[in-house]
């Protein structure tokens, strides 16, 4: 069968192939045959994959734990849906921890093989949770951030941040570190991972913290990841709709 163009030319990313292989050198060592991960799709995922597959079926097992929403980059809902055409599929999978039906339904058709999918595959459900900490008497909104959509972010500050009287807060990505323009400017920037501010509104993408702030009660403006500046607009006016009506 013909190879997809896609995947026709393959480049060995070397800063990253080192970590890779010790890793696996090492867990290859490990006695247990149990192992439970939380990346969906990726290279290390791909890595435990196989490790488990090389050991016996009967004494193996991997576990994935969701730890993210399952989205695409355009989304503006929280609905699971994948547009990543995935070349190598996971074929070891045993049980998926997942926090709704949608994402057993990504995971079985984008992610996995066709025959860890059809293979006796457990699911477990849970939901993700946090602890809020009360920070302002005031009206305030906190802004989730992603070095995807900073720039879109930069310009919700000139736009309504800078000149308003509502306590915006600005939580960046746990893993990607801000931009000096976003460290730069007047709102209350969250250095804390673990933190998580008690407000009365989120604008964010598609993101876990969504889900976890909706769990207390507290809605989201929704806007998608990879954010179009002629989409800025638009989102804007749904803000700044959604402001006046809460207040």
């Amino acid at each position: 069968m013909r190879k997809k163009v896609l995947f026709d030319v393959w480049r060995l990313q070397s800063y990253t192939a080192f970590k890779w292989i010790a890793f696996y050198l090492a867990i290859e060592k490990v006695s247990s045959h149990q192992f439970i991960i939380t990346d969906h799709y990726d290279r290390w995922a791909v890595l435990m994959d196989r490790l488990v597959a090389e050991r016996s079926k009967k004494e193996s097992s991997l576990t994935i734990v969701q730890h993210g929403s399952l989205v695409g980059l355009a989304s503006t809902s929280m609905e699971s849906s994948f547009s990543v055409e995935i070349p190598t599929r996971l074929c070891s999978v045993a049980k998926l921890y997942v926090y709704n039906e949608g994402s057993v339904e990504v995971f079985r058709h984008h992610i996995l093989s066709r025959r860890a999918a059809e293979h006796s595959l457990e699911v477990e459900f849970f939901k993700p949770k946090i602890s809020l900490s009360p920070v302002s008497s005031d009206f305030s909104v906190l802004i989730v951030g992603h070095a995807i959509c900073e720039k879109f972010h930069l310009y919700l500050y000139d736009q309504m941040v800078s000149n308003s009287t509502i306590d915006f807060f600005y939580k960046p990505h746990p893993t990607v570190s801000p931009s000096k323009e976003i460290k730069s400017r007047g709102w209350h920037m969250i250095e804390q991972t673990d933190f998580f501010p008690e407000v009365d509104l989120l604008i964010s993408y598609p993101s876990t913290l969504v889900a976890e702030y909706e769990g207390s009660g507290i809605g989201a403006v929704l806007h998608p990841l990879a954010i179009k500046p002629e989409e800025y607009c638009e989102v804007l006016s749904r803000i700044n709709n959604k402001l006046q009506a809460m207040k």
